[in-house]
Order: structure tokens, then sequence, then C-alpha cells
């Protein structure tokens, strides 16, 4: 797939911490309308490649484009990305309420426009009870669907989950993996860590997989038997 059909495109990038290399040469891309699931052992890197793809860590081998922009320190490509982290990234004194007005408002939504499409996730994804709560009150299951909602409240054009299925009864399973089908069958792009790949069958296109510093591509093979994918 090449740079320009791609929304994510991601070559020969090295991902580090400090006195560790956790990925070598990293090469994939992410297609509009395409969900690639990304796995792997703990400690592999997972988490830091999506934070090094969303920008909030720097790199210095390798090359991220998101869609035709460059991924650099500074440029507006970040308000098409939608970012959900392992753990909820936020003040934990904000209302769950007060904490999705503002991400509203830091994505640059219209004050015409947020207030629905807050209103459409706080219902899909059951959060109506948790409203007024306090973000260090609520269960990490609450808190992941809060991420969630955080994530694709501006309606990005890529998202980036690391996690979200960790925490989710059942129905709340569902919601995630139907807004995520919703997403990309509107065009959108998502890349999806998780451990609890049995998540991803019929969801995800393709699947990576981070071994020994190294990421392989290939075909979706995440098994619907549940002893194989915990």
């Amino acid at each position: 797939m090449s740079s320009v059909t791609a929304a994510l495109q991601v070559d020969d990038l090295t991902v580090s911490v400090p006195n560790r290399t956790l990925i070598r040469g990293a090469c994939f891309a992410v297609a509009a309308g395409e969900c690639v699931g990304l796995t792997g052992p703990n400690g592999s890197g997972k988490s830091t490649l999506l934070r090094t793809v969303a920008g909030r860590l720097e790199h210095s081998v390798g090359r991220i484009a998101y869609g035709t922009a460059i991924v650099t320190a500074a440029g507006g490509w970040r308000n098409g990305i939608g970012y959900m982290p392992a753990d909820l990234d936020a003040p934990g004194f904000l209302t769950l309420d007060e904490y999705l007005r503002v991400v509203a408002i830091a994505r640059g939504m219209l004050p015409t426009d947020w207030p629905d499409r807050l209103e459409e996730l706080v219902e899909v994804l059951q959060l109506t009870a948790h409203r007024e709560r306090g973000l260090s009150e609520l269960s990490t299951g609450t808190a992941k669907k809060v991420g969630f909602a955080a994530a694709l409240l501006h309606r990005p054009s890529l998202l980036l989950c690391d996690e979200p299925f960790e925490g989710l009864d059942g129905y709340s399973v569902h919601a995630v993996t139907d807004l995520i089908r919703g997403f990309v069958d509107t065009g959108g792009a998502a890349l999806i860590c998780t451990h609890r790949t049995r998540f991803m069958v019929g969801l995800a296109n393709s699947v990576l997989t981070v071994s020994e510093e190294r990421i392989h591509v290939g075909e979706s093979g995440f098994s619907e038997h549940p002893g194989a994918n915990r």
C-alpha cells in the first residue's frame, strides 16, 4: 500500500524508551475503511508504538505520515487523530461531563456540533448514570468507555485504541465493537491494540504482531476460540 492511499503510513520506524530499543524498522500502513489489530507480548512496545504514532512521543528514526502530513512535533494533523490510551489520562477531579466538554473544545468542535455528539456517545456507551461523577471515582470499565468516547468525540479520521476492551461487560464490548465497525464502514482507519483478540474476530482486516523487536504484518488470523485468545 502506498503512502498516497494510506490514512497512516509508517516507514522504518524505531520505537525506544530510555536505554532500550523496543521495535526496529517498523513498516506498515492502515488505509481508510480498514481496521488493523495490534498484538504481542507484554512489554513488547505496542503501547509505546501507539503513543509514537499519535505524536505523544518523539521519534528520531523513521517516518510517520498521516494522510499527506508528516508527523512532527507540531501540526494541525493531531485533530484528525482519536487516541485512546490504556489508562484514562485526565484530571480525576473533573466529572465525566466536564472532561468530554474540555475534549470537544480542545479539538475545535463547534458549540452547535459537540453537544449532540456527546449525547450520542454517552447513550450508546451507557454512561448517563455517571455523568456527574468525578473521573477518579469511575470503575476501570467505565473509565475505558470514557476514554473511548473522548477518542471518537470529534469524529477523527484515524482511531488509535490501546486495550479498549479491558474491564468491559458483554454489552459494552458489543457497543465498542459496533462503534469501531461503524467508524471503519464510513471511511475511518483504525489501529486497535488488544490482548482480547477474540473480540477482533470479524472486525480486523489484518493483524500486526510485535515479536523480538520486529513488526510482522499478516492477514487477520484471530481465533474465535475463547481459550486461544483471552
